[in-house]
């Protein structure tokens, strides 16, 4: 049974729902939004439109209560007979003179439809109700025992009134006469039925409003998210590539046009195409790395195997010569002790340029005058080489670099040794140093140059390269060399924040370029 890993299944029933709302489309739930707060203003402006309107209308007729109301007493007075006590009825309460029903509506501007009311000690004594009609008509008492209950300080209020079998609504307000209250209203019916029809109308129109505000903020969310939809789609796609192994193709871009909005969305399409560019960018680096990586593992297992196999076969001859034969098998172990330093001398460069590669040798920066380093390098060169003829030119002042002293000698002894090695007798090597020419930062600069026939163009871009050779017409013998000394020393040169290059022209010319102190 297979230890590895189960990969959960997103549709596992024991992983945990999310909220309902969370689970709402983002363009449902902006609309919605919309719509509610839409509708809750809309309501809010309807309701308070139409109770405006109901205070308003009810105001008018408050002033028209008052307005009559405020009509002399003598003018009530005398349609009332509370002027002169009236006279009793059947009881001990007195009541008004019933010689003219409903006459204290028969006056100067009471024709139109209104109620009246003579109220003594808390009862309705006599009442009047007038349709808009030349005759008042009286009222009964009982119908109007509700109006008993109106105070007489004028203030107006609303009364449901049973009159003849049927209900109608009157405004009614009241004030004192000498010993009686006189309470008046008129019908709130009208009133209430132009209330109505308005919030019939400001309820059709809100719902109407809602209904558009609502179409319109859906139309509006689902463009605006049209562009978030292609950011998405665009980070679907980019998901499904096969971006873990081989060499990624990520072409996926969200479209220029999209990118060139100045809202939140362009941003982060801008964001976005920014991302992809530095992700492609860090795969063709890490492709790259691999294959070189690659490469160099099949090319050291290559330069190991070619000293593995002399040592072999040396040791295997050294076997089967007789011990009498002393001089060939000291032959013998010269070869075998000659491929174990050339193996040993690869492995070393190999570690070195690890370390280098990994920032795991630390280089201790300190200053370092380069021309005693350049003349031992070239002291050294003519003994291993003699047939080549060697130039230093230095200045007499001190050229001192801040870097540090092992790695600058070996970058300079590998230039120097990849020029002899590389081109024919007879060749003039050059090696400098001087202080460089920019202004803003000190530099030191070192140069080491030979007059031989030149790199070939073919390997002119990739000289710094590692296990990179020049077979033929450079190479003076082929032989004893690794093919990393270039690529160790651009490693030490980079790691010491310095720069290294392979200088245009026919003849060779390598500038290093490093910190001056």
């Amino acid at each position: 049974m297979s230890d590895a890993p189960r990969t959960p299944d997103v549709s596992d029933s024991s992983r945990p729902r999310l909220p309902r709302w969370q689970r709402v489309p983002l363009r449902t739930t902006l609309a919605l939004a919309v719509s509610a707060i839409a509708a809750a203003v809309l309501l809010v402006i309807g309701v308070t439109t139409v109770l405006s309107l109901r205070t308003s209308v009810l105001s008018q007729l408050d002033a028209e209560l008052a307005r009559e109301l405020s009509t002399p007493v003598a003018a009530w007075g005398d349609a009332t007979g509370a002027i002169t006590p009236p006279r009793p009825l059947s009881g001990t309460a007195p009541v008004a003179d019933e010689s003219r029903p409903g006459q204290f509506l028969d006056r100067p501007g009471a024709g139109r439809e209104s109620i009246a009311a003579i109220v003594i000690d808390g009862r309705v004594v006599a009442g009047a109700v007038n349709s808009g009609g030349e005759e008042p008509a009286e009222a009964r008492a009982a119908d109007l025992a509700r109006l008993a209950a109106v105070p007489g300080d004028g203030t107006a209020g609303s009364v449901r009134l049973d009159l003849d079998g049927s209900e109608v609504v009157y405004r009614v307000a009241a004030r004192d006469l000498d010993g009686a209250t006189l309470v008046y209203g008129l019908p709130q019916d009208d009133a209430d039925g132009l209330v109505a029809r308005a919030a019939l109308t400001t309820g059709g129109a809100v719902l109407v409003g809602i209904l558009v505000i609502a179409s319109a903020a859906a139309l509006l969310v689902l463009r605006a998210l049209r562009s978030l939809e292609e950011v998405a789609a665009t980070a679907s796609r980019v998901s499904a590539l096969p971006l873990a192994h081989g060499e990624p193709v990520l072409r996926e871009r969200l479209p220029e046009e999209l990118t060139r909005s100045q809202t939140e969305v362009g941003e982060v399409a801008r964001a976005m195409n920014t991302m992809l560019d530095d992700l492609e960018a860090a795969f063709e680096a890490r492709h790259a790395a691999d294959s070189r990586l690659r490469r160099f593992v099949a090319d050291a297992s290559h330069e190991l195997r070619t000293p593995l196999a002399a040592i072999r076969g040396y040791a295997q001859m050294l076997e089967r010569i007789p011990a009498a034969d002393a001089q060939a098998r000291q032959q013998a172990d010269e070869r075998i002790a000659r491929g174990a330093d050339r193996m040993s001398a690869l492995v070393d460069d190999l570690l070195l340029l690890a370390r280098l590669d990994a920032d795991d040798r630390r280089l201790e920066a300190a200053p370092v005058d380069v021309t005693p380093l350049l003349l031992d390098a070239v002291e050294d060169a003519h003994a291993a080489a003699p047939d080549h003829r060697f130039d230093v030119d230095v200045p007499a002042h001190p050229v001192v670099a801040r870097a540090d002293t092992q790695m600058v000698e070996r970058i300079v002894r590998n230039l120097v040794s990849n020029a002899w090695k590389h081109t024919p007798a007879g060749t003039r090597v050059t090696v400098s140093a001087a202080p460089g020419e920019e202004a803003t930062r000190p530099e030191v600069v070192i140069e080491v140059a030979d007059d031989g026939p030149g790199i070939p163009a073919g390997i002119r871009d990739e000289v710094f390269g590692r296990f990179v050779r020049a077979e033929t017409g450079r190479s003076r013998t082929g032989g004893g060399s690794s093919g990393l000394g270039l690529a160790i020393v651009r490693s030490a040169v980079e790691a010491q924040g310095g720069s290294v290059d392979l200088m245009p022209g026919e003849r060779t010319r390598f500038r290093v370029v490093l910190p001056a102190a």
